[in-house]
């Protein structure tokens, strides 16, 4: 039990749970809808970052890579002027680094609007491939 002076300056004794739910509902704040708008805005923007940042190496990998490797690998992302990009066989992996060294590389950096060090190239699952396992 815990006393305190209610609204008209009487000494009143009141369970302490109950002044916890009193005060709870006092300051509950009501749930407001929030418009769908501020998440498409949201989505919109990440797009445009993405597309800005790695849209570009992306289309000057698909012009300068054939067709038969190109469907074989994935681009994961560009960091720090390193491209990741995932193949499916160490035998793409060997080819397209073999390309790399011979020029492919300076073609990309002159067709890529970003500032390209290198392209990382690594075995493993393309997107949306399933294991045989």
């Amino acid at each position: 039990m815990t006393c305190f002076l209610d609204d008209d300056g009487d000494m009143t004794a009141m369970d302490t749970a109950n002044r916890i739910e009193r005060l709870q509902a006092w300051r509950h704040r009501p749930i407001r809808a929030q418009a769908i708008g501020a998440g498409i805005a949201a989505v919109d923007r990440r797009a445009r970052q993405l597309q800005r940042r790695i849209g570009g190496f992306v289309e000057a990998w698909e012009q300068a890579v054939p067709e038969s490797l190109h469907e074989r690998t994935c681009v994961r992302g560009i960091r720090g002027g390193i491209a990741e990009v995932v193949v499916d066989s160490s035998a793409v992996s060997y080819e397209l680094d073999r390309r790399l060294r011979e020029g492919l590389l300076d073609t990309l950096r002159s067709n890529c609007g970003s500032t390209l060090v290198r392209v990382r190239l690594r075995v493993g699952l393309l997107k949306g491939e399933l294991s045989d396992d």
